[in-house]
């Protein structure tokens, strides 16, 4: 089995579960995408005994430069009880950041980091195989993402997709017109964000 998650952070999340679910030995290839390596460390924690590939690198939905300025806010403290930051929202969208944050920009801090589109990835590691599971979860320009991805190429099974920022109806009726229809799998709960993503099965 074939795993691509986009949007990683600390690794300490459904799709943890879902690796685990799946035992090491059913995993063939596990890519973790995360742009802000202060989470390597926790990531590498995580993911203890699983062989993955990890690359500090931002998918975009098209690539005009080697690098891309990522954005983050010293006040992003969600999930930690002890104040410090989790820099949990960190985006190529500055406006998403305001968003969480507020228009005060004196605490928005940003940095620069390689970029790919997610057609050259998969291109460049997982030409011609199967991809299972694509998890994405990209704060703020998934719907970029996903209508710059070539549905008709890649053989792609699943894909999990954040919703929370999205117009669903529009997303649902995207997909719908790759064959992609949205799936509420019980059994697969543990699996996903439950309330703020949403399950693409490819049904020809």
């Amino acid at each position: 089995m074939n795993i691509l998650q986009v949007g990683t952070n600390s690794g300490n999340d459904h799709v943890l579960k879902f690796c685990k679910h799946l035992s090491k030995n059913n995993i063939n290839k596990l890519l973790l995408v995360e742009p802000f390596s202060i989470h390597n460390p926790q990531i590498e924690l995580n993911y203890k005994g699983f062989d993955y590939n990890l690359f500090n690198i931002a998918i975009v939905p098209n690539k005009n430069q080697e690098k891309i300025t990522f954005y983050f806010h010293e006040k992003d403290v969600d999930g930690r009880r002890d104040g410090t930051p989790a820099y949990e929202v960190a985006s190529i969208n500055i406006d998403h950041i305001i968003k969480h944050y507020g228009n005060d920009r004196s605490l928005i801090r940003s940095f620069n980091v390689p970029c790919i589109t997610l057609n050259e990835f998969i291109e460049n590691n997982l030409k011609n195989m199967k991809l299972d599971y694509l998890y994405l979860d990209i704060e703020g320009i998934d719907m970029e993402v996903i209508m710059s991805l070539n549905l008709n190429k890649y053989d792609i099974e699943n894909i999990i997709i954040e919703i929370l920022h999205l117009d669903k109806e529009k997303l649902i009726s995207y997909m719908s017109n790759y064959k992609y229809h949205p799936v509420d799998d019980s059994s697969f709960d543990n699996y996903i964000q439950k309330g703020y993503d949403l399950l693409f099965k490819k049904k020809l």
